[in-house]
C-alpha cells in the first residue's frame, strides 16, 4: 500500500513540473552571432500552481553567473545598464542573462537550473569576431595586360576584398576571393594600378584595421613614336659637314621605351651616302661627313626597341649641298631712262585658267593604335578629282610585303567610294596580326598625290629574332614638297 501512494505522488509531481528550455536571441543559425551584437539566454518552464516558487540560475561552463569569474560583478549589482545583466519571473516560469557587446571570450556553454524542477540542455554561444590583424605584405607580378596578386592568409578571415585602380582613374574593380591569390586581366599596357588587399569574415572588418597596398606597373610592349622637331641644325650651303638635331617630346610625354636610335642618309639615287650610325636612346643630334659636291640629300632618324619591327618610327628631312656659295652678283651698268609715253588702251585677251593640281587628303590623324579583333575604317579626301580615280596599296616595311587594292579586297578588306564626299573608304573589319603596316591613298593618274596611313597593332611580342630597326615608307608627296621647297629659295 505505500509503494502504490510513493509512485501516485511522483505521478503528482511529474504533473506539476516540466522541463526547463533554454533558447538564444538572436538565433544561431547560421551556426554563430556576429560579435558586438546584445544576447539574451532564456529560460522557461512551467511554474508549479501550488507551493514554494523554484529558484532558477543560469550556468556558463557549469559555474552559477552570480559566482563566475567573468559575470559576477555586474551580475550582483542587478543593473540593467550593466554589460551583463540577470533577471528571473519564477511565478511566470521565466529567467534571463542579458550579455551587451558580446566578445569571443563569452563563446562558453551555458545551461539553465531550476530548482525542484531541473537542469535544461547545454547551449554552447559561437560568438564571431572579425580577424585580429590585417594583410601583410601584397607581391605583384605584372605582364603586358594581366598581374598576379598574391599574400599571405590571415588567422580567421575567409574572404579577401581585392581592389585595383589604375593612377588618376576614378573608379576602382573589386573582386573578393577565399584565396591568397588573384589575377586581373585587360589591363592597359605601361600603366601604374594601385591594389588594396583586406581580410574579413561574416563578421566583417575590424575597426582600425587598414588594408594592405603596394603598386606595379604593366610592362611595355608599344612600339617608340618617331623623333620631334627634326632640322639641319649646322651645315652651310657648301658645306659636307652637317649636323642634324631633334627632340623626343612625344616618347616622353607617353614614356615610351627606345631601346636606340638609328641615323641614316642617302643620295637623290637613293644610295647610301653614309654609314648608318647607331646613337644612344636619349641621343638628340648626329653628325655626317658628305662628299662635296652638287647633291641632294634624304637623312632619316629612327626610333628603336623589341617591338619596333615593322611599325613606321623614323622622321625624315633633306638637304641640298651645292659646289659654291651663292651665285656672285656685279651691280647693273647706269642706264638712260627712257622718255615716258602714254600707252593706248588695250584689252587683255582672255585667257583660260590653269587646271588645278590634284590633291589626295588623309586628314589630321594617319596613325592608328589598335588591339587585335578591332574594326577600322581608312579614309582619305580627294580634291580636284573623283573619288574613282583613287586607288589603295598596302606595305610592309622596304623588303616587307606588299598587296594592291584587288588583293586587299580579296583577303578580306572592303573599299568604298562615295561621290557626294568625294571620299574613298577603307574597312578593316576586325585587325589581325597581319593587318598592321602602311596603307596609302593614291591618285591613279598623278604619283605626286597621295597620302599615308600607319596602323600599328598593341598587344604584339615579339622574339629577339623578330626585333630590330624598323623600316621607313617615305611619302612621294613628301619629298616632293621638299625639293620643290628647296629650289623655290
Amino acid at each position: 500500500m505505500t509503494s502504490v501512494m510513493f509512485i501516485l505522488f511522483l505521478s503528482a509531481i511529474g504533473s506539476v513540473y516540466s522541463e526547463v528550455a533554454i533558447t538564444v536571441q538572436p538565433s544561431m543559425d547560421d551556426g554563430f552571432i556576429t560579435w558586438s551584437q546584445t544576447v539574451t539566454i532564456s529560460c522557461n518552464w512551467t511554474p508549479p500552481e501550488s507551493g514554494r516558487l523554484p529558484q532558477a540560475d543560469i550556468l556558463a561552463d557549469g559555474i552559477s553567473v552570480f559566482s563566475d569569474a567573468m559575470y559576477k560583478d555586474d551580475v550582483n549589482q542587478e543593473d540593467e545598464s550593466l554589460r551583463v545583466y540577470f533577471a528571473d519571473s519564477a511565478d511566470q516560469g521565466e529567467a534571463s542573462l542579458v550579455i551587451k557587446d558580446v566578445k569571443v571570450t563569452d563563446s562558453r556553454a551555458f545551461s539553465c537550473s531550476v530548482s525542484r524542477i531541473g537542469t535544461s540542455s547545454t547551449l554552447n554561444l559561437n560568438i564571431l569576431e572579425p580577424p585580429l590583424l590585417g594583410v601583410g605584405d601584397v607581391s605583384s607580378t605584372p605582364d603586358f595586360t594581366s598581374v598576379g596578386l598574391s599574400w599571405d592568409a590571415v588567422e580567421g578571415a575567409t574572404l579577401y576584398v581585392v581592389k585595383i585602380q589604375p593612377v588618376g582613374a576614378a573608379d576602382w574593380t573589386t573582386v573578393e576571393t577565399a584565396d591568397t591569390s588573384a589575377t586581373f586581366n585587360d589591363l592597359t599596357v605601361a600603366t601604374v594600378h594601385n591594389v588594396e588587399v583586406i581580410a574579413k569574415n561574416a563578421a566583417g572588418v575590424r575597426e582600425g584595421i587598414l588594408p594592405a597596398t603596394t603598386s606595379f606597373e604593366t610592362l611595355d610592349n608599344r612600339p617608340p613614336q618617331p623623333v620631334d622637331d627634326l632640322e639641319v641644325t649646322a651645315g652651310k650651303y657648301n658645306e659636307t659637314t652637317i649636323s642634324l638635331g631633334w627632340s623626343l617630346a612625344s616618347n616622353l610625354a607617353e614614356n615610351r621605351i627606345i631601346n636606340e636610335i638609328v641615323a641614316t642618309v642617302v643620295d637623290n639615287l637613293d644610295v647610301e651616302a653614309a654609314a648608318p650610325q647607331t646613337l644612344a636612346s636619349d641621343a638628340t643630334s648626329v653628325t655626317f661627313e658628305l662628299s662635296p659636291g652638287h647633291a641632294e640629300y634624304t637623312f632619316m632618324i629612327s626610333t628603336v626597341n623589341d617591338y619596333s619591327d615593322g611599325v613606321e618610327t623614323g622622321r625624315t628631312i633633306s638637304h641640298t649641298i651645292a659646289e659654291t656659295t651663292e651665285p656672285p652678283t656685279t651691280p647693273p651698268p647706269p642706264t638712260t631712262p627712257e622718255p615716258t609715253t602714254t600707252p593706248e588702251p588695250t584689252t587683255p585677251a582672255p585667257t583660260t585658267p590653269a587646271p588645278l593640281p590634284v590633291e589626295v587628303d588623309c586628314g589630321d590623324t594617319t596613325t592608328f593604335e589598335n588591339v587585335v579583333g578591332t574594326p577600322m575604317t581608312l579614309k582619305c579626301t580627294v580634291k580636284n578629282g573623283g573619288p574613282d580615280e583613287i586607288v589603295w596599296t598596302f606595305s610592309v616595311g622596304e623588303e616587307g610585303a606588299s598587296m594592291t587594292e584587288e588583293e586587299l579586297v580579296n583577303s578580306g578588306l572592303n573599299v568604298t567610294r562615295d561621290e557626294d564626299t568625294s571620299s574613298s573608304s577603307l574597312l578593316i573589319p576586325a585587325l589581325q596580326e597581319g593587318n598592321a603596316g602602311l596603307y596609302s591613298c593614291e591618285h591613279n593618274a598623278n604619283d605626286g598625290a597621295q597620302c599615308s596611313f600607319q596602323v600599328i597593332q598593341l598587344g604584339k611580342t615579339m622574339t629577339p629574332e623578330d626585333s630590330g630597326a624598323g623600316s621607313v615608307v617615305i611619302s612621294a608627296s613628301v619629298l616632293f614638297g621638299a625639293l620643290l621647297t628647296i629650289l623655290l629659295r
